[in-house]
């Protein structure tokens, strides 16, 4: 509990003093205008993408290659490329704004930008599609949950050739709901590590043991879960 003072000070410090950066795991991280709420509050307290950031060290390797879907401000990019090197994080994220939030982040922890694609993680590359632009910055999505302040057009990236073409082994997906009806698309035989986050809140009746089905039909068996909210697959030996 003592360990845990420094950490209350800076939060109780923070949601008084609203600061535009926080430092988290050693990374500086800009505060999106449109983080609030209880969003707002996990970066404060240093718990945001808790999970992944207490977890992504231990189990990615040097030469891991990764594919991460829904890279929102670019942080959980800036926690993997530590253990793979910024060449080697392949970034989709269909929020136009966003790109300059991932941008300057990565910037600003003197890091080389990512491969960035703007567009929607789709199975195969398409035509643009409506992408709902919310007023939250996670919470954006292909589904219009309702909070839409805008719809763009946005191009489909296909995830299966970018597996393909980058040979990734890493697979992380955050995407707030797509991923129910994309994930029996993926041709996933070629990760060895899957770390998504499956929106129960988004799921239809079934639709979260059909995806974690597919997952584990892959090859691959669940290892931890956080609250019924991050999931992390490795492949079975």
């Amino acid at each position: 509990m003592l360990n845990e003072v420094p950490r209350l000070l800076r939060y109780g410090w923070r949601m008084a003093m609203r600061p535009k950066q926080v430092a988290i795991a050693g990374v500086k991280l800009n505060v999106p205008e449109s983080a609030k709420g209880r969003v707002l509050a996990s970066i404060y307290a240093e718990k945001y993408e808790g999970l992944e950031v207490r977890e992504l060290p231990r189990l990615l390797r040097s030469d891991d290659v990764i594919v991460e879907a829904g890279a929102a401000i670019g942080f959980v990019g800036l926690i993997a490329q530590k253990s793979v090197g910024a060449e080697n994080v392949h970034m989709i994220e269909a929020n136009r704004d966003l790109i300059p939030e991932i941008e300057r982040n990565w910037r600003d922890n003197g890091v080389a930008a990512p491969t960035i694609h703007h567009g929607l993680a789709a199975a195969d590359d398409g035509a643009p599609v409506d992408f709902h632009v919310a007023n939250l910055f996670w919470a954006s999505s292909v589904i219009d949950h309702g909070s839409t302040r805008r719809t763009d057009k946005v191009d489909q990236i296909g995830l299966n050739s970018l597996f393909r073409k980058t040979g990734a082994s890493v697979f992380i997906c955050d995407i707030e709901g797509g991923e129910f009806s994309l994930l029996p698309k993926l041709d996933l035989s070629g990760l060895r590590l899957i770390v998504i986050e499956l929106h129960e809140n988004r799921a239809g009746p079934g639709e979260m043991e059909a995806a974690q089905s597919t997952i584990r039909s892959a090859g691959f068996e669940l290892t931890q879960a956080f609250k019924n909210e991050v999931f992390i697959f490795e492949r079975r030996q």
